[in-house]
């Protein structure tokens, strides 16, 4: 018996209903079982990111990493702050549906990403319930658009860093800088 909520724009994902149905599993088919789901999330074209309730990416597939134009070795294992250093309960996803564990379907966000590119994605979060209690959240992103900063703005940013203070004043110089391009 399945106690997840039908289908459609409130599903909650609990694992222990996905394994319901499913008793007479060994150990090892189990482990083979979960090697299957990962690879159909590594495979699939759109991104994948799941943090833990702690907030530390324990999957993050290869079409987020090109979305976001990040190596996912760089991502997996670490906490979102240290990666995304800007986070906040407000703008992440992943941390509101950590903390609420209600889930988030098809939020259009722009972002800029932690290599300087601005993404537009349209997301759904989900929180993963185990015995009611959210012990992780899955993020899916489907890109809409990736601006990525030329190399002369790249090198224009890099040769005119400010302190946080003047980050404000910094982005119409880089306003101005464009237009003369």
């Amino acid at each position: 018996m399945r106690r997840n909520r039908p289908l459609g724009g409130s599903t909650i994902f609990g694992v222990e209903s996905l394994l319901e149905g499913l008793p007479s599993l060994t150990s090892d088919s189990r482990s083979h079982a979960n090697l299957v789901h990962f690879a159909a999330l590594s495979v699939i074209d759109e991104g994948i990111h799941i943090v833990d309730v702690s907030g530390k990416t324990i999957f993050y597939n290869a079409a987020m990493g090109s979305i976001e134009g990040i190596d996912p070795s760089k991502v997996l294992g670490k906490p979102l702050h240290a990666v995304f250093p800007g986070l906040s309960l407000e703008s992440s996803t992943l941390l509101r549906v950590l903390k609420t564990g209600k889930p988030i379907h098809d939020l259009v966000q722009t972002y800029e990403t932690p290599t300087g590119d601005t993404v537009t994605t349209v997301n759904s979060t989900i929180p993963i319930l185990v015995e009611g209690n959210c012990v992780a959240a899955i993020e899916v992103a489907k890109t809409t658009r990736v601006r990525r900063p030329s190399q002369q703005v790249k090198n224009f940013l890099t040769q005119n860093r400010r302190s946080p203070p003047a980050r404000r004043r910094q982005g119409c110089e880089v306003q101005r800088y464009l237009r003369t391009l």
